[in-house]
């Protein structure tokens, strides 16, 4: 959903593990769905779409919905079990 999270370093030496913590609205980090950033960039295509998100790739997924739907893009998804569970997926 769109909002505000705040940044949360989970490993120094691997910035690929940060992560956002979005029940922290006072954060400067903007969060928006592609659904609802999409329709301003007037794309024609899109053909892949790769999620990394450290546990969160089923909510980037519900926020996605009318894109996949849209472009029927490839979807290219990193899935770790223990970080889906650790954010409640």
């Amino acid at each position: 959903k769109n909002g505000k999270g705040k940044m949360v370093v989970i490993n120094e030496k691997n910035s690929g593990q940060n992560t956002i913590d979005e029940t922290d609205s006072s954060g400067k980090i903007e969060v928006r769905t592609l659904d609802d950033l999409l329709p301003s960039l007037n794309l024609s295509s899109i053909d892949l779409i790769k999620i990394d998100t450290e546990g969160y790739e089923y909510k980037v997924l519900k926020g996605s919905i009318e894109t996949i739907r849209k472009y029927q893009p490839l979807l290219y998804i990193e899935i770790i079990n223990s970080n889906l569970k650790r954010n409640g997926n």
